[in-house]
C-alpha cells in the first residue's frame, strides 16, 4: 500500500521546478528553511525529499554547500526522452501513454481501493469544486486526485509512473492553465469537475469498467480542452 505523503508531494514540486527551467541545471536549490517555509512542511520533510530526488541523480549534495542542480530527469532505469513542444507526434506518444496508464490505475483502484483512499479522492473533490466556483485554483488537488488514484491501485510503480510523466509531460502548467481560464468557457469548469466526480463514483461503487471508462472520457476530454496533440485511438 502506497499512501501519498508530504515528502511524495515535496519531491514532485521540486522535480517539476527542474524540469521546467525554474531550477536551471548548475544552479543551487534554496536552502531548506525557505523550501520548508514555501511549502509549508518541516525540515526535515524538505531533507528526505531532496534525499529523494538526489538517488535519482537529479541533484547532488555535498556537506557544507547547498543542493546543486545536476540534471532534468532521473539517471536510473526508464526514461523518456525530453519532448520538444514543437514535435507534436513525440508529445502525443507520450499522453497516449499517460492515458493508457492512468486508465489501468482507475481500473485496479476500482478494485483495490479503502475507506481510506475514498476520502483522499472526496478531499480532492471538494477542492476542485471550490477551484470550480472561483474560490481557489484546482492545480494541486487535481493532481493529488489523480496521484491518489494510483496509490488506490496499490502497486507503487502506478504512483512512481505518474508521477514521472506528470513531470514529463509538464502537467502542472496545462492544468494550472485550464483552472485559471476555464471560467471563460460556459459549462467548462463544470464539465471537468463532473469528470472527476464520475472517475470518484465508479471507483466508490469497485466497478472496474465503468471506472477505466470514465477515465479515458476525461482524458481524452481534458486533451481536447487544452487542444492537446492526442491522437485518437484506432
Amino acid at each position: 500500500m502506497h499512501v501519498i505523503t508530504l515528502v511524495d508531494r515535496v519531491a514532485l514540486e521540486i522535480e517539476e521546478r527542474i524540469f521546467s527551467g525554474q531550477f536551471p541545471i548548475g544552479s543551487h536549490l534554496p536552502t531548506g528553511k525557505a523550501l520548508a517555509n514555501e511549502f509549508g512542511v518541516s525540515n526535515a520533510v524538505v531533507r528526505e525529499a531532496i534525499a529523494r530526488i538526489q538517488s535519482q541523480g537529479m541533484v547532488e549534495t555535498r556537506q557544507g554547500s547547498r543542493t546543486l542542480v545536476k540534471s532534468k530527469t532521473t539517471g536510473n532505469g526508464f526514461s523518456l526522452p525530453v519532448y520538444d513542444q514543437h514535435e507534436a507526434r513525440n508529445f502525443s506518444d507520450a499522453y497516449e501513454l499517460r492515458r493508457d496508464l492512468e486508465v489501468a490505475a482507475a481500473s485496479h483502484a476500482a478494485l483495490r481501493r479503502t475507506d481510506d483512499d475514498l476520502i483522499t479522492l472526496e478531499d480532492c473533490l471538494r477542492q476542485m469544486h471550490g477551484a470550480k466556483n472561483g474560490e481557489a485554483n484546482g492545480t494541486d488537488a487535481d493532481i493529488r486526485f489523480h496521484l491518489a488514484i494510483a496509490a488506490a491501485t496499490k502497486n507503487t510503480h502506478y504512483v512512481n509512473l505518474v508521477q514521472y510523466l506528470n513531470l514529463h509531460l509538464n502537467l502542472r502548467n496545462y492544468i494550472s492553465t485550464a483552472w485559471k481560464n476555464s471560467a471563460r468557457h460556459l459549462n467548462m469548469p463544470e464539465a471537468a469537475h463532473q469528470e472527476h466526480v464520475d472517475i470518484y463514483q465508479a471507483i466508490k461503487e469497485k466497478n472496474q469498467e465503468k471506472a477505466g471508462l470514465a477515465m479515458m472520457t476525461h482524458i481524452n476530454n481534458a486533451a481536447r480542452r487544452l487542444a492537446l496533440p492526442l491522437r485518437e485511438q484506432e
